[in-house]
């Protein structure tokens, strides 16, 4: 008999963090769903209701700004309140941003640095001791292509997501004897919302054309939340420490570990391709 699981997933909302729900409910998880934005919660949480292969299993949601410490704190009961435990832990909500550095405000960077890095250490200190009383969990961030590689017009966002990088890949020795497993995942492009509710800082501010020629790229290039999902899930399944999805990340990371140099000179030219296209 496959033991009942028990899943927190944080930015449910859209995007890989659905997919991330609905991939898990497929597989006969209870989860527990959170977003800062409640209306799109709710119809996620409505649509996995509907759908969910098992009567039984039970699909809870928290609309939260996870930045603040004491909404997280609040969650911990709240969901405890739920759910027996705790088996898997999604740490995915996350926003972007992409420019040149110098037309990003020191606010900028704080606003990510709280959002895709601080928040998830927020909730692992709510959550983790739970995991460690039980000696069993499995935590998987997510973080981005732009966490392995420093990519041009990515500052800002880069610099946030390998801090997740470096942060899953410590806790992930720390915790290792309490027989709890860390992964992170490193998408590529993906069509998800993110990429049209993202600011994009160019020299010419506020000249729509250079969004618009970023939203292409994304939809014309960009893979599937489900197929990112469903590879990071089976990756963590696996106790895969970095999953890259999907192969073109892959092959982007592979050529950065083989030959930085080259890899460099790639990332010169798309930075030159990026300045002429979005300023």
């Amino acid at each position: 008999m496959v033991e009942e699981k028990f899943a927190l997933i944080t930015g449910a909302g859209s995007g890989i963090g659905k997919e991330l729900a609905r991939e898990l409910i497929r597989r006969k998880s209870n989860v527990a769903l959170t977003d800062i934005n409640g209306e799109r919660l709710d119809e996620v949480a409505h649509e996995l209701e509907k759908n969910k292969p098992k009567s039984s299993q039970r699909i809870e949601k928290f609309c939260l700004d996870h930045t603040k410490h004491e909404e997280n704190v609040a969650l911990e009961k709240k969901y405890f309140g739920k759910f027996p435990r705790i088996d898997i832990l999604c740490l995915n909500a996350g926003i972007g941003l992409g420019g040149d550095f110098l037309n990003h405000k020191l606010s900028d960077f704080h606003k990510l640095m709280d959002v895709n890095y601080f928040s998830n250490i927020s909730l692992l200190h709510s959550f983790l001791i739970h995991m460690q009383r039980q000696k069993s969990g499995k935590i998987l961030f997510t973080a981005s292509i732009a966490g392995l590689l420093g990519l041009p017009m990515l500052s800002a966002y880069s610099a946030s997501k390998f801090a997740v990088v470096g942060l899953a890949e410590s806790i992930r020795a720390e915790l290792a004897n309490d027989q709890i497993s860390v992964s992170v995942l490193c998408p590529g492009l993906v069509k998800t919302n993110i990429a049209n509710d993202s600011a994009l800082r160019t020299t010419k501010e506020g000249d729509s054309t250079a969004k618009s020629n970023a939203l292409e790229v994304y939809a014309k290039y960009g893979a599937s939340a489900k197929q990112i999902a469903k590879d990071g899930i089976n990756g963590m399944l696996k106790n895969q420490d970095i999953i890259t999805s999907p192969l073109s990340a892959t092959l982007m990371h592979s050529v950065k570990r083989a030959s930085p140099t080259i890899f460099s000179m790639a990332n010169q030219f798309f930075a030159n391709l990026s300045d002429k296209k979005l300023n």
